[in-house]
């Protein structure tokens, strides 16, 4: 709403706060505010100042609104003005009839929203200025009557002096025709025509002749009857000589509205006759001569117009333009057609640093840097001399120095001769793209080498993986069924070399993995007693083989339940502990896992390996952190190894949010320090995970059918030979199509399925195997050299289970567990006794009276750890029930006990699992043996 500027508000109000808050709302708006606190006040202001409207609260403490309401509308010098009544009783009917009574033009009830106050006051501002210009047209129209009026009694006048000297036949009759007046003129005419004159009282109609009796009669009685007639009549005088006269009957009517007469005026019109006729000619003539004429002044008029249009819309567009231009983001610069620049944009100035006045009048060589092409500038003027538009790349100098790269376009532009006028040059920084798209370029190339990298890696690790399955699972199965110790440290030998083999590729793997930013860290509740109590029997050969002490300090505070992943923390532990141990000839080697309390819930834990081994100078313990990189001057054929181990190691702990320090001097050993921060504390503890190491001289399947599809024929026959001393039905299939036809055939208990097999893949066959009705509800074991994560994402195919190659027999077996019905061969006795008849013959040198007493020991002791250590089947408790059983035997002079915990024993220190496992079975029989023994 436009708001006039000689409106004044007034606001009376004794709440300062409502007063200030109305005069900032309207004053914002742009109204002129005056307020008020009581009444006198008030009648102060509206006496001094010209108000237009009053917001006028009800309720003031000298004189009431009502009273200043009465005041102003009683006042002739203050009733126009607009007067709103504001109170929070407004809106009672006895205060709204009082104030109507009193004059008030409006209602207001506070309290009310800012947006309906300035509504309201909107609506009566448009209100009161309507009813000013109602006002003001009523002036109007009185001055416009007083006028005619006035007009009106001087025509009477000159009407007056006309009937008197006028030349027209003017009569006056009553009702009856009877002649009330005539003019000379008229009496005249009546002489001349009629041969009599016009008598005052004679009726009209008797000195009309007959023929013009009928025609003068109809139009008397028409105008008699209130209605004004004119008509035009000719009359052929004796001459024949045409005269027109013009005839207007007008009915005279009293003040009654009743008919009591008519006046006939008679003009001759024989001149405006034949003026009308002349003008009728001159009208036709001058239409025609004014419609060709309009016509093209339309047509003029219609080219105006819309060249205006055009001349106000190129304005609005130039307008707009120059806006865009001063407000664009790139770097706009026109110059004349000889290159001198005539205008920048500020974003020019913002890019160059250089300021308008600084560049105007100069051409924009200053611009170039040594790195811009010389070529260039040729090639833009024969370019835009051509009137085509040049686009190029450029490589500037700001006004700083600094170089920056600048994508422009130049183009000509030209006058209504088509001779270029100016030059108009839009550019952009384009630096940052440019880096951008070297950087894209380089992570492109990057992304190629490593999805090359990895694919290499993913089929190197199949095509070694395949062959290692039969290399390794063979050689177990010789390790464990030869005696002659030659052959067995031969083929261990062999079993050491493919196991380290596979540990080199799969930490080719992993580092590849973390590369590709495959690698995920999966934190779940995990004990780390246990893991290091698993890293600490592991270690135990290599302490006695080097002589070296292992020792594990400050673990025992340590929360048993930590959110971690446990194969990277095993991992980790395994390649710190193992570089200490093959890089220290002499001395010890110690771990200490320590706590750093943060929160409740929350712990930092640091991991600490020291060695006494070689040391690593300062200038390479960056180095030895980097991918396939040892210590300069390190002997690879006494150490080996692939230089991964701690890549892979500092890699998992920064995805893991800690780091990794290195402490050494040379000679004097190494310190390794782990920190990884913010560990969540879980409440309930985490049971110890035990090593699972049953094997095939620990368990032993029910009957059942197993189909092993492999189209290598060592895998198949490695699988057969590891299974066949099961009562299991052994299917073999080579390639997928073959599979599906024996699964189909034989309905197997269990399917072990390679993934990468000719004809038909054993994704393909899983695939049609878990659609048929008959096969879906098979269980499937998945046989893959790539990891599961390649498989899964390789193929849809839902198979249950999976092994990476190459399989090892407990691994396999574990699986097993989940599909084939089987029970452990420590609740069923073996029909073959493992102490052989050289243990019975020492009979001899055993004492048979303390018999008794050891079978009581035996039963009542020892059953109880056995059964325990058969259910965990930790190593370390294995190995200490052997040295107990040894102790056992001493002290009872039996060497059949003793002989069976020295046998016990070193199977557990020589890791010999599977006869390990077979030899504490047979812990039953035993004590059977014992009691036969003590019979006979």
């Amino acid at each position: 709403m436009v708001i006039p500027e000689n409106i004044n508000i007034l606001i009376v109000d004794d709440n300062a706060l409502v007063l200030k808050a109305y005069e900032n709302v309207l004053s914002k708006r742009g109204y002129h505010v005056l307020t008020a606190e009581n009444g006198n006040n008030a009648l102060q202001i509206i006496n001094k100042e010209k108000i237009s409207l009053i917001l006028l609260d009800v309720m003031l403490p000298d004189l009431s609104g009502l009273e200043i309401l009465r005041l102003i509308k009683s006042n002739p010098k203050t009733e126009h003005i607009f007067v709103v009544l504001i109170s929070s009783m407004a809106t009672s009917s006895g205060n709204q009839i009082e104030g109507m009574e009193l004059g008030a033009d409006g209602y207001l009830v506070k309290p009310m929203p800012v947006w309906e106050l300035v509504v309201r006051i909107n609506g009566f501002l448009k209100h009161m200025l309507a009813i000013d210009l109602l006002k003001k047209s009523e002036e109007r129209y009185r001055r416009i009557s007083e006028k005619v009026k006035e007009e009106l009694n001087e025509s009477n006048s000159y009407l007056k002096a006309i009937l008197e000297n006028n030349s027209n036949i003017f009569v006056a009759m009553d009702k009856d025709c009877k002649v009330q007046f005539a003019s000379k003129p008229a009496i005249e005419m009546s002489r001349i025509i009629y041969g009599t004159e016009l008598e005052l009282g004679k009726s009209l109609m008797d000195i009309l002749s007959d023929d013009q009796l009928v025609l003068f009669k109809e139009d008397i009685i028409l105008a008699l009857n209130g209605s004004p007639v004119y008509i035009e009549r000719p009359y052929i005088k004796k001459n024949h000589v045409k005269t027109w006269f013009g005839i207007q009957y007008s009915p005279s009517i009293d003040n009654l509205g009743n008919v009591i007469g008519l006046f006939i005026i008679i003009s001759d019109i024989s001149q405006r006759k034949e003026a009308e006729t002349l003008i009728l000619n001159y009208q036709t003539e001058l239409e025609q001569t004014v419609k060709k004429r309009t016509s093209e002044l339309v047509s003029l008029n219609e080219g105006l117009i819309q060249e205006i249009n055009e001349r106000k819309r190129a304005e609005q567009e130039l307008l707009k333009l120059s806006s865009v231009v001063e407000q664009a983001a790139d770097h706009v610069l026109i110059t004349d057609k000889y290159g001198i620049i005539e205008y920048v944009n500020p974003a020019f100035e913002v890019a160059t640093g250089y300021s308008r006045n600084e560049v105007v009048g100069l051409t924009p060589n200053f611009l170039k840097s040594e790195k811009s092409d010389p070529e260039l500038s040729k090639e833009l003027w024969n370019t835009v001399l051509q009137g085509r538009t040049y686009r190029g790349v450029t490589i500037n100098r700001k006004k700083d120095g600094s170089l920056y790269y600048e994508s422009m376009t130049v183009t000509p532009l030209f006058d209504s001769n088509n001779n270029i006028v100016h030059l108009v040059s839009v550019a952009s920084d384009i630096t940052e793209r440019h880096q951008s798209e070297k950087d894209k370029i380089a992570r492109e190339a990057a992304d190629q080498a490593n999805k090359a990298k990895s694919m290499f890696l993913a089929n190197m690790s199949h095509e070694i993986r395949t062959p290692m399955n039969a290399i390794i699972g063979f050689s177990d199965l010789l390790y464990s069924s030869l005696k002659d110790e030659k052959q067995r440290s031969q083929i261990d030998a062999i079993r050491s070399s493919g196991k380290n083999l596979l540990r080199i590729i799969n930490d080719i793997l992993d580092l590849s993995k973390i590369e590709a930013g495959k690698m995920v860290i999966q934190n779940e509740p995990i004990n780390i007693h246990s893991i290091i109590k698993e890293v600490e029997t592991i270690f135990t050969h290599i302490t006695k083989e080097k002589g070296i002490r292992f020792v594990i300090d400050e673990v025992e505070e340590i929360p048993s339940a930590l959110m971690l992943d446990e194969t990277r923390i095993r991992q980790i532990l395994f390649n710190l502990i193992g570089n200490a141990f093959k890089f220290t000839e002499s001395g010890e080697v110690t771990l200490s896992v320590m706590e750093k309390i943060k929160e409740k819930d929350k712990i930092d834990l640091i991991i600490s390996v020291k060695d006494t081994g070689i040391g690593i100078p300062i200038d390479q313990q960056n180095l030895i952190f980097e991918a396939f990189n040892q210590q300069e001057g390190q002997r690879t054929v006494q150490y080996g190894g692939t230089g991964l181990g701690l890549t892979i190691t500092k890699r998992l702990v920064e995805m893991m949010g800690g780091d990794i320090k290195l402490s050494s001097e040379p000679g004097k050993g190494s310190v390794f320090t782990i920190i990884l921060p913010d560990i969540i504390v879980k409440e309930d503890e985490k049971e110890v995970t035990e090593i699972n190491l049953s094997g095939p001289s620990t368990l032993f399947f029910d009957k059942g059918s197993v189909l092993i599809a492999d189209d290598n024929p060592e895998n198949r026959k490695y699988l057969v030979d590891l299974l066949s001393h099961f009562p299991l039905e052994l299917y073999e299939a080579e390639n997928g199509i073959e599979a599906i036809e024996k699964a189909v055939k034989y309905l197997p208990q269990v399917i072990l399925m390679d993934f990468k097999m000719p004809l038909m893949s054993g994704g393909e066959a899983i695939e049609i195997l878990k659609k048929q009705e008959t096969t879906k509800a098979i269980p499937i074991i998945a046989l893959s050299a790539s990891s599961r994560e390649v498989i899964e994402e390789q193929s849809g195919a839902a198979f249950d289970d999976f092994i990476l190659k190459p399989i090892s027999a407990s691994e396999l077996l574990e699986h097993l567990k989940k599909y084939l019905k089987f029970h452990v061969l420590a609740e069923s006795v073996p029909t073959e006794p493992e102490i052989d008849s050289d243990h019975i013959s020492n009979l001899a040198n055993t004492n048979k009276d303390q018999l008794p007493e050891l079978i009581e020991i035996l039963e009542n002791e020892y059953v109880p750890i056995f059964t325990n250590v058969a259910k965990k089947q930790v190593i370390g408790q294995i190995k200490t029930l052997g040295e107990q059983l040894i102790a056992l035997g001493i002290d009872c002079s039996n060497t059949i006990v003793t002989e069976f915990g020295r046998e016990l024993s070193t199977y557990a220190n020589n890791f010999e699992i599977s006869k390990m496992m077979k030899k504490l079975m047979t812990f039953p029989e035993l004590i059977n043996r014992l009691k036969k023994l003590m019979e006979e």
